[in-house]
């Protein structure tokens, strides 16, 4: 009789721990994961960009983020002052503006965070940067050898 009583104690610990480790979700172990996450939960009638590129299988064609490709050309200005001149209401910016002159105003706890503006403007609604850059995450990103993404201009871990 005991043991039959001890049998059916260790069985039943058994189950409990199975059914335990099986209902347990794994939390999100790093800030990067908690961002990717975040990112993925769209808001409605938001929509999301395509999968980017995630393998350098091609070199860096923006080596140092924005302004590899935000310049002044003889035909063309595509600085970032030039840009927000194109937006209604926009504040003017310095003419040698840079990335952290937009995260001054557009943080993460704004109501326009200049990730989602930047990554839908790139992503979703700008063919040049789609067609021109096939949507490589390196151009704007670093990846660390410990797997942290940096955005190339700015020294703060973000996507």
């Amino acid at each position: 009789m005991r043991r039959l009583w001890m049998l059916s104690l260790m069985v039943a610990f058994a189950l409990l721990l199975a059914v335990a480790a099986c209902s347990q979700k794994e939390a999100p172990s790093t800030p990067q994961e908690q961002r990717d996450i975040r990112q993925e939960q769209a808001k409605p009638g938001e929509e999301k960009p395509p999968e980017p590129k995630t393998t350098q299988l091609v070199e860096d064609q923006a080596p140092q983020g924005c302004p590899s490709c935000h310049k002044k050309t003889d035909d063309k200005d595509y600085r970032l002052s030039s840009e927000v001149k194109k937006i209604t209401n926009h504040p003017s910016v310095p003419e040698d503006a840079t990335v952290k002159d937009c995260i001054s105003c557009h943080g993460d706890q704004s109501a326009r965070p200049f990730k989602k503006v930047l990554h839908r403007v790139h992503l979703v609604e700008g063919q040049n940067y789609t067609d021109r850059y096939d949507k490589n995450c390196i151009n704007c990103h670093r990846v660390g050898n410990d797997g942290t993404v940096t955005v190339k201009g700015l020294n703060t871990q973000g996507t």
